[in-house]
């Protein structure tokens, strides 16, 4: 049998640009990290890596003025602290990709042998995509997505650890990067939008999204500028049945109204496939719809020197007894937050 001659760089080299695809056969589309991409860039925020993060939140006042009618009055020089961080701790996982040499003698030349490891390089990848989106959308939901626990979600309906509540803004409790909504309930910034669709989407789902996307440009720092809707499959198809003739589209190079991207008050809406809807609390008051303001809430990418963004890393032989060769796609960050008030939830609108 010939003798398989690939070098680790070779293979390394073609498999990179093999997994930039990373479509398989269980394709999903990955919406929060596309919108995430389309207003920061790939891999885009990012930051050195380190112990942890820090995020200067500004809260309530600093001082209160002081009425000056003859210029003798006494400065009220009460100063209060407004300055609370946000504490976000990087974390990290890989997911590995391997051939083995009796594998490599089997597929009888070099071609064969570095399709295979493309093959299973654009599967892993895709993968590793698909856990990601999941897991930043449903929280600790699925079993399969377990090993991201340490990383944040946006799912605050099934879970105290989540971002995003189903409680009305003054209420909600729930705590992350050490700060604890609870103790910010009037701070409108620190409580985001929500609104409860009482599983009759044709009486009052309508109004209810415009209404929540009108108080998010309120709160948005950027305005429409990063702001994204993700829509259930029941609540997009929902949507688009009211508007019905009237039909609002986002226009753009080769679209008409049937190709066009469907908006919700002038604010892109995607559908979504990893809405939390079957969680202990999410089964009553399913996710429907959930905005983001992008310029507010991201997964912040770590980079040292490897790419976490779904970076991939050079083949190597394991050794120790065993005639591997492995790589490794790299996840690694954390969920970051500037505040709360420009993002929303609208729940248990799954019936018409």
């Amino acid at each position: 049998m010939a003798t398989i001659n690939i070098t680790d760089a070779l293979l390394t080299n073609t498999t990179i640009r093999a997994a930039q695809e990373a479509r398989d056969q269980d394709y999903l589309d990955t919406p929060f990290t596309a919108c995430q991409e389309a207003v920061h860039g790939k891999g885009a925020p990012s930051r050195n890596t380190g112990v942890r993060w820090l995020e200067g939140l500004g809260v309530g006042s600093h001082s209160e003025p002081t009425a000056m009618r003859d210029g003798y009055e006494r400065i009220n020089m009460n100063f209060r602290q407004t300055l609370k961080p946000f504490i976000f701790r990087p974390f990290e996982l890989v997911f590995p990709i391997g051939i083995s040499e009796l594998e490599e003698e089997a597929n009888q030349g070099e071609d064969a042998t570095i399709e295979l490891a493309a093959y299973r390089t654009k599967k892993v990848m895709a993968e590793a995509r698909r856990r990601f989106e999941q897991y930043i959308m449903q929280g600790p939901l699925a079993a399969k997505v377990a090993e991201f626990s340490d990383f944040g979600h946006l799912n605050g309906v099934d879970y105290t650890t989540g971002v995003l509540e189903g409680v009305a803004p003054g209420a909600q409790v729930n705590s992350y990067g050490g700060v604890n909504k609870g103790s910010y309930q009037t701070t409108p910034g620190l409580q985001n939008r929500f609104a409860n669709v009482g599983g009759n989407f044709s009486s009052g789902g309508l109004r209810a999204l415009t209404t929540i996307t009108h108080q998010l440009k309120l709160r948005a720092e950027h305005g429409l500028d990063g702001l994204a809707w993700f829509a259930s499959e029941n609540g997009l198809s929902h949507y688009h049945s009211t508007l019905q003739v009237q039909e609002r589209y986002k226009m753009g190079e080769k679209k008409d109204g049937v190709t066009g991207d469907l908006l919700i008050a002038g604010v892109p809406v995607k559908q979504h496939p990893y809405m939390a809807l079957t969680g202990a609390n999410t089964a009553a008051l399913p996710i429907s719809f959930m905005s983001v303001d992008f310029n507010s809430v991201y997964f912040c990418w770590g980079k040292y020197k490897r790419d976490g963004c779904f970076g991939m890393g050079p083949w190597e032989r394991i050794g120790n007894g065993y005639n591997v060769r492995m790589a490794q796609v790299l996840v690694k960050g954390q969920l970051w937050t500037k505040g709360f008030g420009s993002s929303a939830l609208v729940v248990n609108a799954e019936n018409y």
